[in-house]
């Protein structure tokens, strides 16, 4: 009974427990569905705070810029609460729905009071979701790649440049810096030490570009997009340009931009290409550019205002020394730490090895490693004989430098500011560099006469324009690093390693070896050649002159030639320039010159040829004749130039020594002129005179006179009633010497040059006299000797004079007689004032001289000032006088700010400069001629060339070989 009645209560006793259980927690249960909405709402609210958390993490994200971490953090939360709150809340709402139960189900209610905690809990983590989405930033800047300095080979002579460039790149005034210089100069290893100076300072972002065969914008911006995790694609697909994506970025950045090996354009085009700003604020940025042309420097500088450019240079001697013998080997220390001092021969033939190497350290170091472990003195002889005559077939040399001076080469282009030329003429013109080996000043009127004969040059209206073109393309090679100023304005030079270039370039980089030949004398080995240039060597005559039937160009000058074999010109038809030039031993040119038809160029100066052959007639195509310094009784037949149907320009000049040996009259040069004045293409003209009616000739002729580009008047003493230089606007060239009958000179432009009233000069009895127009634009060198003037005021007016020489013209009082501001003479850069007994004074004021190199004043007793101050001539690099002159006539506040010009000089030893060496010359040369007229006749320069190459045998070529050396 007892355990049917448990039985029964039982069930019963649990339903009031769990009423009981249930009851006790009915205020937390009825806090579930509180809580459960209270949850959706704040659900509801971080999803919304997560979506704009998104948003501005799409928005600020930049190229540069990366999502926070606690941002990334936060993101992960939410979304793992995310999927957890979707349970919670189902199961939430599935507990609800069962509520009725509870009060009899203990389990139910546990599983009810389970859900509750996880909603309440819930609750709580959304809650401090949201709490913790209250983000000031959500982004944050990339962290940069680690910055690693370059690899850089160790340098001599840097260390003072770069501290230069880099004490001038710290000024807030300079934004961009160009360095400029030759190839293998060096400046990529400045531009890498640069790199990793600014290293260590870590309040930039630096970017370096180095020089490679893609296009140099392309490069760049790969750069910069690499450095600030740009994808190019993203902002293609965008629509966005990647310049002003660039742009953009940079403008909020401090950046130090290097650019290495900038060619072929302009800078500022460069950089608004890739995307640099050039206006604004910069945060103190910096662009520094490798270059090897100065043009380009020169007119970022006009470009933008914030720029400076410095020049890297070849190395001085000692330098050079030092960094070639660490690349031998000789400065490593031995096992005790000690370099070892060397003995004998080699350091000095070290020495010798460096110096043929001109201060380029990349050949330096070439020719240093090649030299590496040599210690017998012959192998270093044979090194610098072959380096000198063949440089390509040095080890090395071809693999490793040439390929790196090519480049300039190769960026040869008319997107320069010179572009008159097509890319293929000048390259070409480049290469004619290969015909001047061992020459090391080459002038630049002979040059472009070449390259007009030759046809290298775009064609071109008249002589002048092609001259202006040749001048554009010396300035083109100028600006790529190729080519520099030689002695004076008027030469140019080229480094001996790009010379040598230019060969192994001419001859299909060595592929072609005989196509251009410059060290080879023997006749026998001309067969194949095109072009051959053999200055200063003696030409070895085989028995039976070969043909050479693709000869087109000749150089013979100073070989040492008596006279040239029979049929030797009948050998070679297609030959275009031929240049005898310097040749004194040469007295006859053989009449088969009538063969060359298709030459175009003909040099005979400082020859001693007594008649030009009639066959010369014969050569219809010749554009150049040129006659200087030759015989002062040349023959030239009747009927000779004017059958020179294509001939441009015509020159027989004398040296000024030469004009003070005319003793005797000389035929009038009438029918000469008559003969050029017939000629259709005709417009230079470079001549001598010496009669009243030559001059006449050419006054009263307006062809004649729109072609003299070079005018020397002398002895002439007959009587010039008046000379009247009118219509000369080509006239670059006046010598004027003991024309002691000559009273009144004008100065005038024709009147179609619109040229305003008053602009006439004129020289009156006695004097110089000229009103203030300038005329004679082209006019730069001007030496008056032994003529009774008293000023040359006129000058004032003749704004390209370069050169200006007065000598023994006794009756000058004062060089400029009025006083005409300070801009006289602003483009003078010799001045020489020799034996003037009278003169006073050189100008009333002190002139500005911005131009003035050179100044020489010597016997005028009575010239006690000069026309300078301290702010005078800032180019002056020399003043030669004596010193009694210097001491005790000059002012002293003059000598003080001068001295360091003044170089002392005797008056005797400038008398024999002007004179005397000349005679000297004359009577050394005596020894070597058997007719006395031949010597006043045959000598035409006063210093005979001195003779290089190979040892030549005649008796004649050694006394000239030693007149050379005194």
């Amino acid at each position: 009974m007892s355990g049917i009645g448990e039985a029964a209560i039982s069930p019963v006793c649990d339903a009031i427990k769990g009423s009981l259980f249930c009851r006790a927690r009915a205020d937390y249960f009825d806090d579930l569905q509180d809580h459960l909405m209270d949850a959706q709402s704040e659900m509801d609210q971080l999803k919304k705070m997560k979506e704009h958390v998104v948003e501005r993490v799409q928005k600020e994200t930049k190229p540069q810029m990366q999502q926070l971490y606690e941002v990334t953090d936060w993101l992960k939360r939410v979304d793992r609460l995310q999927e957890d709150a979707k349970e919670i809340i189902k199961e939430a709402k599935e507990e609800i729905r069962n509520k009725a139960l509870r009060w009899f189900c203990p389990k139910r209610c546990c599983s009810y009071e389970r859900v509750g905690k996880r909603v309440s809990e819930t609750l709580g983590e959304v809650k401090q979701l949201v709490n913790d989405g209250k983000f000031d930033a959500v982004v944050e800047r990339k962290p940069f790649d680690l910055v690693i300095q370059m690899p850089v080979r160790k340098t001599f002579g840097f260390d003072f440049k770069l501290e230069e460039i880099l004490t001038c790149i710290e000024k807030p005034s300079v934004e961009i810096m160009g360095l400029y210089g030759k190839g293998g100069v060096g400046k990529t290893t400045l531009l890498k030490k640069i790199y990793n100076k600014f290293c260590e300072k870590s309040d930039y972002v630096l970017i370096f570009v180095e020089r490679s065969e893609q296009e140099p914008v392309k490069a760049a911006k790969e750069a910069i997009c690499k450095k600030f995790g740009i994808s190019q694609e993203e902002c293609k697909n965008k629509g966005e340009p990647i310049n002003n994506v660039i742009s953009n970025i940079l403008r909020k950045e401090k950046f130090a931009l290097m650019l290495d090996g900038v060619e072929g354009r302009w800078l500022h085009q460069l950089l608004d290409e890739i995307g640099v700003r050039r206006d604004g604020d910069r945060k103190g940025s910096k662009v520094i550019f490798t270059t090897r042309s100065k043009v380009l420097c020169d007119t970022m500088k006009c470009d933008m205002m914030k720029a400076q450019t410095i020049e890297v240079e070849l190395l001085p001697p000692e330098t050079a020394l030092q960094l070639f013998n660490f690349c031998v080997g000789w400065n490593t220390p031995n096992a005790n730490g000690e370099i070892p001092e060397l003995a004998g021969e080699l350091p000095e033939l070290a020495r010798q090895l460096a110096g043929v190497c001109n201060g380029l350290p990349l050949l330096l170091i070439t020719i240093g490693r090649a030299m590496a472990g040599k210690t017998d003195p012959r192998d270093w002889e044979r090194a610098i004989e072959k380096l000198k005559t063949q440089p390509s077939s040095f080890p090395g040399v071809e693999a490793s430098v040439y390929p790196v001076l090519k480049i300039s080469y190769d960026s040869l282009s008319e997107d320069t500011l010179w572009n008159s030329l097509s890319t293929d003429s000048l390259r070409k013109c480049f290469l004619y560099f290969s015909l001047f080996q061992g020459v090391d000043n080459i002038k630049k009127m002979e040059l472009t006469e070449l390259w007009i004969a030759e046809g290298l040059l775009d064609p071109c209206n008249s002589t002048h324009e092609a001259r202006e073109k040749g001048e554009d393309a010396l300035g083109s090679l100028k600006s790529a690093s190729l080519l520099e100023t030689g002695k004076s304005e008027d030469f140019v030079k080229m480094n001996d390693m790009i010379k040598a270039m230019t060969v192994w370039l001419a001859c299909e980089e060595g592929k072609a070896e005989d196509k251009v030949l410059v060290q080879k004398p023997q006749l026998s080995t001309w067969i194949n050649a095109e072009r051959i240039s053999l200055c200063g060597l003696c030409i070895e005559y085989p028995h039976q002159t070969p043909s050479f039937p693709r000869l087109t160009t000749l150089l013979l000058r100073a070989a040492n030639l008596d006279i040239l074999p029979s049929k030797f010109f009948q050998s070679m038809p297609a030959l275009t320039v031929l240049d005898l030039s310097d040749n004194k031993g040469l007295i006859e040119l053989h009449v088969d010159i009538g063969y060359l038809g298709n030459l175009r160029y003909l040099n005979l100066s400082g020859t001693c040829i007594q008649k030009l052959p009639v066959e010369v007639q014969n050569l219809k195509m010749l554009q150049f004749l040129i006659l200087d310094r030759t015989s002062l009784k040349l023959d030239i037949p009747v009927g000779v130039i004017s059958s020179l149907s294509s001939l441009r320009a015509f020159r027989r000049l004398l040296v000024f020594d030469q004009m003070l040996l005319l003793n005797s009259p000389l035929d009038d040069q009438a029918e000469l002129l008559k003969e050029l004045e017939s000629l259709e293409h005709i417009d230079e003209i470079g001549i001598f005179l010496l009669h009243a009616s030559s001059v006449q000739k050419v006054l009263d002729t307006h062809k004649l006179r729109r072609c003299v580009k070079q005018l020397q008047l002398a002895q002439c003493t007959d009587r010039l009633p008046k000379l009247s230089l009118r219509g000369m606007e080509h006239l670059e060239r006046l010598e004027l010497l003991k024309c002691s009958s000559l009273t009144e000179l004008e100065i005038v432009k024709e009147n179609n040059q619109q040229e305003p009233q008053g602009s006439e000069i004129t020289v009156f009895p006695g004097h110089i006299y000229g009103k203030r127009q300038q005329s004679f634009p082209n006019l730069c060198i001007v030496r008056i000797c032994n003529c009774p003037i008293k000023n040359v005021t006129c000058l004032i007016n003749i704004p390209s004079l370069q050169s200006l020489k007065l000598c023994d013209c006794n009756e000058i009082v004062q060089v400029i007689s009025e006083d005409s501001g300070q801009n006289v003479f602003k483009n003078l850069v010799k001045l020489s004032l020799k034996r003037l007994p009278k003169l006073k004074s050189i100008y009333c004021q002190a002139l500005q001289f911005p131009s003035l190199v050179k100044l020489a004043v010597f016997d005028c007793p009575n010239l006690r000032s000069l026309p300078l101050d301290c702010n005078s001539a800032e180019k002056l690099r020399q003043i030669k006088g004596s010193g009694s002159w210097w001491n005790d006539m000059v002012p002293e506040g003059i000598r003080d700010a001068f001295s360091s010009k003044f170089r002392e000089t005797d008056a005797v030893v400038e008398h024999v400069k002007d004179y005397n060496a000349y005679d000297y010359c004359v009577e050394a040369w005596k020894e070597m001629t058997t007719e006395q007229d031949e010597v006043s006749d045959c000598f035409s320069r006063p210093r005979p060339v001195k003779q290089e190459g190979e040892a030549c045998s005649s008796h004649r070529c050694r006394k000239r070989r030693r007149l050379g050396s005194e």
